[in-house]
């Protein structure tokens, strides 16, 4: 019988070896033990920059990823430039642990594969016409006409917004992947009446164009969506979602990410603050 027991317990043994030999390694334990995250990144000012020339990096989500490294005595390495269509699979085949670029919480983005950190900021999404065009002001619904042409491109919010909320309008989409740039110069060439893009991309855009004013955002008061912008992680990394949105939180509260923000926004105000945590959870008046 001890010989018995003693075989079934070795056979047991062996299974729970082999077992956890073949544990695959999360993302988290791996960058604990190389002592490195290694950043995917797709350009979008002023969230994450490039310099062709020199390859230096910035931008908000750069240094932001900088200075968490920095305080978690970790290191960061830009190992991949990646598009929409392949972040999920850049960070599953491990050429990125995460993706340090802005990225909105917007679930089509995510497609169930992919979460977005705790935000940084917000985006807005303006309504834009040209400067002047006054069929739309402070009538909204005038959009929703079959005489109206909107810009979008194709799979990203400005189609969804197109279809969901202006259905009756035709819409003139480009291909994913299309630079908003192109929306915005569309517009301007009067190939279409109204486009979708947030105002810290919209100013930005006008004034290196020369042409600020020639646009108008007519729901500046009332943003047509709103998104909470964060680092795209990918899905069930609990412990690496939770060292990350704890970086964030600690960096809110001691006012490095506000300094941030005002470095880069392109006018201020135009990237919409997160409420502090204190004022989150403090008291109500006569409470």
């Amino acid at each position: 019988m001890k010989k018995i027991l003693i075989a079934i317990a070795l056979l047991f043994f062996s299974a729970f070896s082999a077992q956890a030999k073949d544990a695959k390694e999360t993302t988290y334990e791996r960058i604990m033990r190389t002592g490195v995250i290694r950043c995917g990144y797709i350009g979008y000012e002023p969230g994450l920059t490039k310099d062709l020339t020199t390859g230096a990096f910035g931008g908000i989500f750069y240094d932001l990823i900088s200075e968490i490294a920095k305080r978690l005595s970790l290191k960061v390495e830009m190992t991949v430039e990646s598009s929409w269509g392949n972040v999920d699979q850049d960070m599953r085949t491990g050429k990125a642990d995460i993706m340090c670029m802005p990225a909105w919480s917007y679930l089509p983005y995510l497609r169930g594969k992919l979460v977005t950190s705790n935000p940084v900021y917000y985006n807005a999404v303006g309504i834009y016409v040209r400067k002047g065009d006054e069929r739309f002001t402070n009538k909204l619904s005038a959009i929703n006409d079959p005489s109206v042409t909107i810009e979008a491109i194709d799979a990203t919010i400005s189609q969804d917004i197109a279809r969901e909320d202006y259905p009756k309008a035709k819409v003139h989409s480009s291909i994913q992947g299309t630079d908003y740039t192109y929306n915005v110069i569309n517009l301007l060439a009067k190939k279409s009446d109204v486009t979708f893009v947030d105002p810290d991309f919209a100013e930005r855009f006008l004034a290196k164009q020369k042409e600020k004013g020639e646009l108008v955002n007519i729901a500046k008061d009332k943003p047509v969506r709103l998104f909470g912008v964060g680092f795209l992680l990918p899905m069930g990394e609990v412990e690496l979602e939770q060292m990350i949105n704890m970086s964030i939180e600690a960096l809110h509260n001691e006012g490095f990410i506000e300094k941030l923000l005002q470095k880069y926004e392109a006018s201020p105000g135009s990237l919409i603050r997160v409420a502090p945590g204190y004022q989150l959870h403090s008291p109500q008046k006569g409470s």
